[in-house]
């Protein structure tokens, strides 16, 4: 049981139950449509390992972890969108008078709620190694400036249809892509949203743990 109350594996225990189904289905019936679904979790679940990298190499003591520390940040940082994304998957819900809607709309409810535990996590992770080295104000900045990068993410990648590896692939495209859209009415109403979204999910968690924490 204690095991199961450790967050990675409580985690985990969620990332099986949402890819199962699309597993079964794919063993069953040879449908492969809902696979990239299973690449949307892989990405969700990046952004936890990156904030652990992180957070160890800030606790080592060698004059190269804040370089070293800096890479997992960004990387992280890079990532962290694809959580809360697996959100605007919700958007592959249809046909609502079919028994079968049901079962979408639970595994990818279940995706869903992956994607932002994960994230969620990741970002407890990374925000309280960040106050150790810059202070409870400070690592609160950060943290939000974080949300709303990842709420413009977001928008660029449901919307604009970029992947996070164009970071690397295509710099400039992206670049310029993400000029042009920082200018469009639905890119500012996503980036407000989703960033929103982020940070109250993420005082939601923040505050029940320290509450517990308080009355325990």
């Amino acid at each position: 049981m204690n095991n199961l109350l450790n967050p990675v594996n409580a985690l985990r225990t969620l990332a099986v139950f949402s890819a199962l189904p699309i597993l079964m289905r794919v063993a069953t019936q040879g449908d492969i449509t809902g696979l990239f679904l299973l690449w949307n979790l892989f990405l969700a679940w990046l952004p936890l390992p990156l904030a652990r990298g992180f957070a160890s190499t800030l606790a080592i003591t060698s004059k190269e972890r804040i370089m070293m520390a800096s890479v997992f940040f960004l990387a992280w940082l890079f990532f962290f969108p694809n959580a809360p994304y697996i959100v605007t998957d919700l958007i592959h819900l249809e046909g609502e008078h079919d028994p079968a809607y049901w079962l979408e709309a639970t595994v990818l409810f279940a995706l869903a709620t992956t994607g932002m535990f994960t994230g969620m996590y990741s970002m407890y992770i990374i925000h309280r190694s960040l106050q150790k080295l810059t202070g409870l104000i400070l690592s609160w900045l950060i943290m939000g400036g974080c949300a709303f990068l990842s709420g413009f993410g977001i928008y660029l990648g449901r919307i604009q249809r970029w992947n996070t590896w164009d970071i690397i692939t295509r710099p400039l495209a992206l670049l310029k892509g993400a000029y042009h859209g920082a200018q469009e009415t639905i890119a500012i109403e996503m980036t407000i949203g989703f960033g929103l979204l982020i940070i109250i999910c993420y005082f939601m968690l923040i505050s029940l743990v320290g509450y517990e924490k308080r009355t325990s």
